[in-house]
């Protein structure tokens, strides 16, 4: 890591508070090139880090959180700012105590003028008889606003014994700053950071499509509700991947450690024996399909993938030698608008590409999953939480009328660029 307005002695020195756990910040109120700038070091294979997020410097409760959090993160920080937010910055500093911060500025005219040239650090060597004939993974992983549960996840990730691996991490523009404190903590991960969400089907498209660009030849989709991975997870895993196996995954409990996915379950009509919370695929099938339907948006379409992963030859399949813990719904429990609106338009969907019995498993499997939904929001309205009730009355039959009107279209090139405009990206990336 290399603060960018450095010398080279100054570096070698900025170096070893590097790896003491500091990084650079770039704090911005809205200059586009600022983004531009950290795709250009990315692509150039640079080597330092780089928090980059737009902050209204003129909110001051929006600073000072950001400043709080970055504070439980850590106590010492580099800022790159215009010289005008330096001002606010430091004096929003004063609050922090805990923080030593130094700082280096950008002109207020946008230009790159005040930015020196950046020196680069080699990464430190790793041993070819350790990775061996072992293939790089890219573990994929969506964050949005819960930390504990993160954090878990990726401290069992860590832990697990597979050396060519890289976790690529979507932060997926969450209300609070609490990614802050991930990018410190797990400086070997590759975040992504969007000022707008993106669905969750584009989201691991795009991390997809990063880790193949970073060379990854099998890929990891997992929900960020997870933990307890077995140390040797993904070299049982990747091995399996073999023949007619395109997609394999591990064992699955509750995070009561009560088994939740093991043998041959089946999902609105489609047997399968796969838990498709977590499961490695390889990037070559990965593309081949085009990912997950973006359409979709979020449900089912993990048994979208495996019915067209099934029809170039391929099936999905457990390894129960090797296991990991999921919290249903760990993230989205609360999202209650999502999950009926998307669950019955994707259930739907799922039946009309089947075409099997056509009207009676339509009618049969969003009645079986509406009376789930009115149940479950029935128990809430009994504690008072009267929304959830009202949400499922209303997107329930909205969301089987839209399935039974309308198709999941194939994904197109343009597709994941229009996504990433609209959320108008401002990116920060860690490094190689």
């Amino acid at each position: 890591m290399v603060n960018p307005s450095q010398s080279s002695t100054e570096a070698s020195m900025g170096l070893a508070v590097a790896r003491a756990g500091q990084a650079t910040v770039v704090i911005d109120k809205n200059r586009p090139w600022i983004a531009s700038l950290a795709e250009q070091r990315w692509e150039a294979a640079a080597d330092d880090r780089v928090f980059l997020k737009a902050v209204d410097i003129d909110d001051v409760v929006m600073l000072d959180e950001f400043l709080r959090e970055l504070a439980r993160a850590t106590t010492i920080a580099h800022f790159v700012t215009s010289a005008s937010d330096e001002r606010r910055v430091r004096q929003a500093l004063l609050e922090h105590p805990v923080l030593h911060a130094t700082f280096s500025c950008f002109d207020d005219d946008d230009s790159l003028s005040g930015i020196a040239n950046i020196h680069h650090a080699s990464a430190e060597p790793v041993s070819p008889s350790a990775l061996s004939d072992q293939k790089k993974l890219g573990v994929l992983l969506i964050h949005i606003e819960s930390y504990e549960i993160t954090r878990a996840c990726l401290s069992s990730i860590e832990a697990t014994t597979y050396v060519p691996k890289t976790v690529f991490l979507l932060e997926n523009a969450s209300s609070n700053f609490s990614a802050l404190r991930l990018f410190f903590e797990f400086p070997a991960v590759i975040f992504l950071f969007g000022t707008a969400r993106i669905s969750y089907c584009n989201s691991f498209n795009l991390l997809g499509d990063v880790a193949i660009r970073h060379g990854c030849e099998f890929l990891f989709v997992s929900n960020n509700d997870t933990r307890g991975h077995s140390p040797n997870i993904f070299e049982a895993l990747i091995s399996g991947i073999t023949g007619a196996i395109g997609m394999f995954s591990p064992k699955v409990y509750d995070f009561d450690h009560s088994l939740l996915r093991s043998g041959t379950v089946n999902h609105f009509g489609v047997n399968f024996s796969l838990a498709t919370e977590a499961y490695v695929i390889s990037a070559a099938l990965w593309k081949q399909v085009e990912g997950f339907t973006n359409s979709f948006n979020i449900y089912c379409e993990d048994v979208d993938l495996l019915l067209r992963v099934r029809a170039l030859g391929k099936e999905g399949r457990y390894d129960d030698s090797v296991e990991l813990e999921h919290l249903q719904n760990g993230v989205t429990r609360n999202k209650v608008f999502i999950r009926s609106y998307f669950y019955m338009r994707n259930i739907v969907w799922l039946q009309k590409a089947r075409n099997v019995r056509l009207v009676y498993d339509i009618a049969y499997f969003s009645a079986q999953e509406s009376i789930q939904l009115l149940l479950w929001a029935g128990r809430l309205a009994k504690k008072g939480d009267f929304y959830p009730l009202l949400a499922v009355i209303v997107f329930v039959p909205s969301g089987i009328l839209a399935g039974m009107f309308s198709r999941p279209r194939r994904n197109k090139r343009s597709d994941l660029a229009k996504a990433l405009k609209r959320s108008r990206w401002e990116l920060k990336f860690t490094i190689r």
